[in-house]
């Protein structure tokens, strides 16, 4: 074997190396980050029947005695240390948390979301199956409760509606990672330091 070859052949074998261990690796995170969502599922069945109400303040309605919608997803969160100080509102998670995901891929502990006025996300759940969903409902005198997700027309008729039927948006939680460790080709593609 020329040496050429040879430093071709070396090289072809650690690039084979490191993608093995790689991909090793990124298994290893989304086996663990499965095991969150399971986990986060169990946690959030723990509220059934706890009272809900509707949302007033950032800081309200954000523990056992009241939960508002998003109140509801960020203890649930706090407790996995996988909120964000800057997100608790509905809007902000809709914005600025997890990765959109097409209604089909939909699994546990995916985000989905709601509009009330066809132009806003205004009402967050947390899926607990492909088909059912645990949420507070956001009223005086409702409970945290599971539903079957259905498909609903929005009523109203406007020419500026940007939402015609709820739900409007599925999310993904996902762990973001710091470091480029599990960037492929040297891209800077942010996607890439996500583990779905």
């Amino acid at each position: 074997m020329h040496k050429i070859e040879w430093v071709w052949h070396i090289q072809n074998w650690i690039i084979n190396l490191q993608w093995e261990i790689q991909s090793q690796t990124l298994s290893e995170l989304k086996n663990i980050l499965q095991d969150i969502r399971l986990q986060l599922v169990n946690e959030a069945n723990k509220y059934l029947w706890y009272p809900s109400h509707w949302y007033k303040w950032p800081d309200k309605w954000i523990d056992e005695n009241w939960f508002d919608c998003s109140g509801f997803i960020t203890y649930i969160l706090n407790k996995f240390w996988l909120s964000k100080s800057d997100i608790r509102h509905t809007n902000e998670y809709f914005d600025n948390y997890g990765i959109n995901i097409h209604r089909w891929s939909i699994q546990a502990w995916d985000l989905i979301f709601f509009s009330k006025d066809w132009l806003v996300p205004k009402h967050i759940w947390i899926l607990i199956s492909d088909t059912e969903y645990i949420h507070a409902p956001g009223k005086a005198n409702t409970f945290i409760e599971i539903q079957k997700i259905q498909d609903q027309i929005i009523e109203k008729d406007t020419p500026w509606k940007i939402y015609t039927h709820n739900p409007i948006w599925f999310k993904r939680l996902v762990l973001e990672l710091n470091s480029d460790k599990f960037w492929f080709n040297n891209t800077d593609n942010k996607r890439r330091g996500k583990i779905v």
